[in-house]
């Protein structure tokens, strides 16, 4: 009897410790399911927030990709729990990486103004890494060589994820982050979803370059055009403006003032005797000459003049709301002005010279820019045939 009960005694422990090892299985499952489940959970939160930022970046301006960079590292950050998030893009040549961008949290040192040029030479490891993987983890106990580790493994951080970006399958940059702390090692383990965000990041760059060489381009080809259109309407050694730009300017002047029933003159300027001096002294003598007159018209006129080379040693100057009266008053004045001027050429000075000048105005001379030019023309050869350096209005 009593060895009846022992045996049915050790059926029913038996019996007990499979059923204790069935609730311990399950407790293992319900556990594992829960921590897949958080798993999951994390993912589908952590491709939310890629959603976001990638939508962001989608609609983000050139001129605002710093700021979407800053706050992409942010809301990573924040997720992640990761203390310090920074962005490395390497130089065109690839000789050295620049840190651009960082975000810390509250507490830690900023790297970002001492890693301006960082010689790429020294991280070789790394950037081959990064080429061959894309990705690259970095443990508590290290993971790259001592020469990268004054920067990339440091005494306060407990694991690092760095992800590399490209462009044209040539390796542009990388995006890192590091853990401050005794971090979860499924935090680091989920980090391959950081994966995702260095194409973002590489793409948004590409779209700034691309608009930056656009920019260039557009600048370089406004300032080719202002230089073509400087070159169709400057006089190319008084740097005034040439005849074709006169006679549009004085076309436009005559219909201005007959809109607005205002006055306008035109004054015609020859140098006197401008032959001698090619003649005596050569043509860049006259040159200098030229120069120098030029600079003087340009210097007596007012802001709305327009003042030109007509040809030769002819110049014209178009006053606009100026009367016959105020072209003769100008007119006295740069004579006097040519007179008194102190010309040198090659360390010797030149002779005086003098001017003779005409004037006309509108109407009472033309209401056409061929008539009114005729009038002046025809003033200044009288000014010419009458003794030179002086001013004569015309008839």
């Amino acid at each position: 009897m009593a060895e009846v009960d022992i045996l049915n005694l050790e059926a029913r422990l038996r019996e007990l410790e499979e059923k204790f090892l069935t609730i311990d299985s399950l407790a293992q499952d319900v556990a594992q399911c829960r921590t897949l489940e958080e798993q999951l959970e994390a993912r589908l939160q952590f491709e939310t927030l890629i959603t976001e930022i990638s939508t962001t970046f989608i609609n983000l301006l050139p001129a605002e990709l710093q700021r979407g960079i800053n706050m992409a590292l942010s809301k990573v950050a924040a997720f992640t729990g990761a203390g310090r998030c920074y962005v490395f893009i390497l130089s065109e040549d690839g000789t050295f990486m620049t840190n651009t961008h960082e975000y810390l949290t509250a507490g830690v040192e900023p790297r970002l103004e001492s890693l301006r040029r960082e010689p790429v030479v020294r991280h070789q490891w790394l950037l081959e890494k990064l080429r061959g993987n894309g990705v690259l983890r970095i443990g508590r106990e290290g993971g790259l060589p001592s020469e990268g580790d004054d920067i990339f493994i440091k005494p306060e951080v407990w694991a690092s994820v760095i992800v590399g970006f490209f462009t044209k399958k040539r390796l542009a940059g990388f995006i890192g982050f590091d853990w401050l702390g005794d971090v979860d090692a499924d935090v680091v383990q989920t980090a391959d979803m950081l994966t995702v965000l260095g194409p973002i990041i590489a793409n948004a760059l590409e779209r700034k370059k691309m608009e930056d060489t656009r920019e260039k381009l557009i600048s370089e080809l406004r300032r080719t055009q202002e230089k073509l259109l400087t070159l169709s309407v400057r006089d190319q050694l008084t740097g005034l403006f040439n005849r074709r730009h006169m006679e549009e300017s004085l076309s436009r002047e005559i219909s201005r003032a007959a809109r607005h029933k205002t006055p306008l003159a035109v004054i015609m300027l020859d140098l006197d005797y401008f032959k001698r001096i090619n003649d005596t002294y050569g043509h860049m003598a006259g040159d200098v000459v030229l120069k120098e007159t030029g600079r003087l018209l340009q210097e007596r006129s007012r802001g709305e003049d327009v003042v030109c080379r007509y040809g030769g040693e002819e110049f014209v100057i178009i006053m606009p709301g100026a009367s016959l009266d105020a072209a003769g008053k100008r007119a006295a004045e740069l004579c006097l002005a040519a007179g008194a001027l102190e010309i040198e050429y090659r360390d010797e000075h030149l002779p005086k010279i003098t001017v003779s000048l005409g004037t006309a105005a509108y109407p009472q001379h033309g209401d056409t820019a061929a008539l009114l030019l005729y009038k002046v023309d025809k003033a200044l050869y009288q000014a010419k045939q009458t003794g030179r350096n002086r001013v004569v209005a015309a008839e």
